[in-house]
């Protein structure tokens, strides 16, 4: 669970999806990142964390059992797949190098 900074969302997360809550509405909450693959023996990777941006309540990240940390953006659609960033260990070199979601 991770509590946004204007103090009424927070973000929860199981093994392959990311859900966003408001606690005034607590019975409804609207799934922002989907990771679950249309067959599960497809399974690749599971989400392993999550957390807002301490400022910015529209952007939070979350990171996968691959060892990648996505920065999502709320503002660019309702469901988040398709991360703003990407960061990844390179297997060259242990340096973590940004990576733009479209490559």
């Amino acid at each position: 669970v991770a509590l946004c900074s204007d103090g009424e969302s927070f973000l929860s997360c199981d093994d392959l999806r990311l859900n966003l809550w408001n606690l005034r509405d607590a019975k409804c909450c609207f799934n922002i990142v989907d990771v679950k693959p249309a067959n599960m023996e497809a399974l690749s990777k599971v989400l392993t964390s999550a957390d807002f941006h301490p400022i910015d309540c529209h952007t939070f990240l979350y990171s996968s059992s691959r060892g990648c940390v996505r920065l999502g953006d709320m503002r660019a659609a309702a469901l988040c797949d398709a991360s703003a960033k990407s960061f990844e260990a390179s297997r060259d070199t242990s340096e973590t190098l940004p990576r733009d979601a479209s490559s």
